[in-house]
């Protein structure tokens, strides 16, 4: 048996983490697990071969795997409820309408690190969504525009006036408000009669 080094399709080690690390945690719990599997029969070979010390320290590391996918399954059971119930239904209904059927659940999770990461970082105790209908409409139905996006909104102001607000600082959405009914504006918060913001002036 030959043991390589790198994989097709994956010029290094550290691409191939980037791409399982992006999977849903019940994936990453099942890939684990098959993982742990295989160092497991690799570690009852080497015993029948009599090479104790290798077929323990393979063991060990199957053990610590079936570990690993144990609590990475624990943390898709604390997401799984909020991804299908905590979003409201008009963002549920745009990933579905405008993602991949596939990248559906990933596209929840990032929204959901996102958001808990702002609610965190600036001290805010509930959300009214608009960041992810912010995210959701600049990322086009791309997931991995979506990352870029999210990257790049370490600041959710950033975000807030490439979503909403035109070139002028003038307001163009409201997406505090359902998909459908982000032009429905506040007067004075950028309606058509109303004049731009200077930075300064930006109502968040």
């Amino acid at each position: 048996m030959v043991h390589k080094t790198s994989l097709k399709y994956y010029p290094d080690l550290e691409s191939l983490a980037e791409e399982i690390g992006n999977l849903r945690y019940d994936a990453h719990e099942a890939f684990l697990h098959h993982l742990a599997l295989k160092l497991k029969k690799d570690s009852e070979a080497d015993a029948k071969r009599g090479r104790p010390q290798l077929a323990g320290n393979l063991m060990n590391a199957s053990n610590f795997l079936e570990t690993s996918a144990f609590e990475i399954g624990r943390a898709w059971k604390i997401c799984a409820p909020y991804l299908e119930d905590g979003f409201p239904k008009d963002v549920k209904e745009f990933i579905a309408k405008n993602f991949k059927a596939e990248d559906y659940h990933n596209v929840l999770m990032l929204l959901y690190d996102y958001e808990s990461a702002i609610m965190q970082n600036f001290k805010f105790e509930e959300t009214s969504f608009r960041l992810s209908r912010c995210l959701l409409y600049l990322s086009a139905g791309d997931i991995e525009r979506l990352r870029e996006e999210i990257k790049n909104s370490a600041d959710y102001r950033n975000l807030i006036m490439a979503a909403e607000y035109d070139g002028n600082y003038k307001m163009k959405r409201d997406f505090n408000n359902p998909f459908g009914e982000e032009h429905k504006l506040e007067t004075g918060l950028g309606d058509a009669d109303s004049t731009g913001y200077s930075e300064d002036d930006l109502p968040f």
